[in-house]
């Protein structure tokens, strides 16, 4: 018998009526992202139920390679990749969306753009419900290829009191002419995760990619875009499908925190190739799970200190 799901009511708020949403990486899964997004919001504006900004950051600049599997055409190329979303889906669906056409590079890089308290500010937010009668809820959704953003996210994560930070990540497509290997490479390049960190009043309530997949916060081999000393390294090429998946699947969690005011899971593993798509509910025992991990971890970083 398949245990009962306890969503996270956290969010089931009648005050909870304006979003502050972040996309960082506008690229293959990035502008997927974007365009749901605005659709959804678009929806959402016309309703009325709702008041949401967006803002979309990305350094980067389209290339001839990126028209195949991306969202840009040809007169796009040369210019920056977050500017070219953010002007065609703005206008698509008639909504306000920001473009800061340059890389996240320290923690500090949302402090502008973010609206929650600092962490270290408790006398601001104790009392949730006045806090979100006059601040929106921030939600950062990252959709970036190298572990070296998503340390900084998660430590953007912790630095304030109120935060959704959603993490898309795909894997690579396996390269090599072995014709032994023929078939690892087709099959290679479906998968995927998603991952819904959510903080309120200071507590961490779903914790973040980089505590589910704890090799994201070990990483030292990883780097910043643009940020590379030597060779920057060649990220494995993505598959269109798997980034469409991902994006579909992170829409699904901003669907659920807007309509619902709730989420039913903390994150998902899928396969685009397989169609299929397995998340970790929010049953009792996932959260007693959550909890007595959150508990560990505290204990072992008070005894390293």
């Amino acid at each position: 018998m398949l245990e009962p799901i306890r969503p996270l009511g956290l969010l089931n708020t009648d005050y909870l009526k304006r979003v502050n949403i972040v996309v960082i990486g506008a690229g293959g899964t990035g502008g997927y992202v974007i365009q749901y997004l605005c659709r959804l919001l678009y929806a959402f504006s016309a309703s009325g139920d709702v008041r949401v900004s967006l803002v979309v950051m990305d350094g980067d600049t389209v290339e001839d390679a990126n028209l195949l599997r991306q969202h840009f055409l040809n007169r796009d190329v040369g210019r920056p990749k977050a500017s070219v979303l953010a002007e065609r889906f703005g206008a698509i669906y008639e909504l306000p969306v920001m473009a800061i056409p340059q890389y996240l590079t320290s923690e500090e890089g949302l402090d502008e753009i973010l609206t929650s308290p600092l962490q270290s500010k408790r006398e601001v937010w104790p009392n949730r419900k006045s806090y979100y009668e006059s601040h929106p809820l921030d939600i950062i959704i990252g959709c970036v290829d190298n572990h070296a953003t998503r340390q900084l996210l998660d430590r953007i994560f912790n630095r304030f009191a109120h935060l959704v930070y959603i993490d898309a990540g795909n894997d690579g497509v396996y390269l090599s002419e072995d014709p032994d290997e023929a078939e690892t490479v087709r099959t290679s390049g479906y998968g995927g995760h998603v991952v819904v960190g959510v903080k309120e009043a200071g507590h961490v309530e779903l914790p973040p990619v980089g505590t589910v997949f704890p090799d994201i916060l070990t990483d030292t081999e990883s780097v910043l875009p643009g940020h590379a000393c030597g060779q920057q390294a060649v990220s494995q090429p993505q598959r269109m499908i798997t980034n469409v998946w991902a994006a579909m699947t992170v829409v699904s969690a901003v669907n659920s925190i807007l309509a619902d005011k709730m989420l039913t899971w903390h994150f998902a593993n899928f396969n685009a190739q397989n169609a299929t798509v397995r998340s970790q509910a929010l049953t009792a025992s996932y959260y007693e799970e959550i909890q007595r991990s959150a508990a560990e971890l505290e204990t072992q970083v008070a005894s390293a200190g």
